[in-house]
């Protein structure tokens, strides 16, 4: 009968994957603090890269920062 087409539905794929990011980026920030924490509480390097999952290149940066 009739052959109207319709435009693709809108998606929330963009702002999802935003979201997403911003989570990311926001536990990354919450570890970098905790393992800050972690070294001025003089705990051993070996023990905040087993506890918190970052390498020694990132801890290295932590401590430089301060």
């Amino acid at each position: 009968m009739y052959n109207t087409s319709f435009p693709d539905p809108p998606t929330f794929k963009p702002v999802f994957e935003k979201l997403r990011r911003e989570e990311e980026e926001i536990k990354r920030q919450n570890t970098k603090e905790i393992a800050e924490a972690m070294l001025q509480e003089g705990l051993p390097i070996a023990t905040v890269i087993k506890v918190t999952g970052l390498n020694e290149d990132e801890l290295d940066e932590i401590q430089h920062q301060n």
